[in-house]
């Protein structure tokens, strides 16, 4: 069975390039949501594997309140997607204790690698 990813990403070039690498590594896109504001309902909805959240959306909530939402209330693994790095970014995502974090620009095997080792991790716990 194909692992199930819900992307929450506002570029949709980027979202676009993802899908054609899920395509190629095997992974089903369930969606690609462009804010925080739909996510709740369609993780209830579609019950993704993983949740690959960019930091940095439009809308009312931030990808760091999005995860902050959902850590409530599911148990599911959350990836984050960011241009920042360092330190701040750490300091502001650190609590919510996320199974991963990918800088942009990132490679196709950084990426890869951080949701094979979120899965694992995920399953374990």
């Amino acid at each position: 069975m194909k692992t199930r990813i819900l992307l929450i990403e506002d570029s949709r070039t980027l979202a676009e390039n993802l899908n054609e690498i899920f395509e190629v590594f095997d992974y089903e896109l369930l969606e690609i949501l462009t804010s925080a504001e739909k996510a709740m309902e369609v993780i209830r909805k579609k019950k993704p594997d993983l949740l690959l959240i960019d930091i940095k959306l439009k809308g009312i909530k931030n990808g760091i309140e999005l995860a902050e939402e959902i850590r409530d209330k599911i148990k599911i693994p959350i990836v984050f997607i960011t241009s920042y790095s360092g330190k701040e970014v750490i300091k502001k995502i650190q609590h919510l204790a996320p199974e991963g974090i990918v800088t942009k620009p990132f490679t196709y095997d950084a990426l890869i690698t951080s949701i094979e080792l979120a899965l694992a991790n995920s399953k374990r716990n």
